[in-house]
């Protein structure tokens, strides 16, 4: 009378289950829903979009979206371009 691990919902009606890897590019700090009725991702670092599969211009993807690109630095807003004279 319960759906098995990996699975959500009310048996018999029982759904894959959404995860990080599998739903939100590795890139979620958590995730919530299943593969029929639709996965909720919520990105870590600065990552962004509904699977959490864009990082944007001014963060570094091999940092995992979490440090400030060349030319870029780490203020409360975000990554901001640097200025030079």
């Amino acid at each position: 009378d319960v759906c098995a691990d990996g699975f959500v919902g009310r048996y018999p009606n029982c759904f894959p289950r959404c995860t990080s890897a599998a739903n939100c590019n590795g890139n979620a700090a958590s995730v919530v829903g299943n593969t029929v009725q639709g996965c909720n991702c919520t990105c870590r670092n600065r990552w962004q979009g509904p699977t959490c599969n864009v990082c944007p211009p001014n963060y570094l993807v091999a940092a995992q979206c979490g440090a400030c690109a060349p030319g870029y630095e780490n203020y409360a807003m975000g990554c901001l371009k640097i200025c030079s004279n």
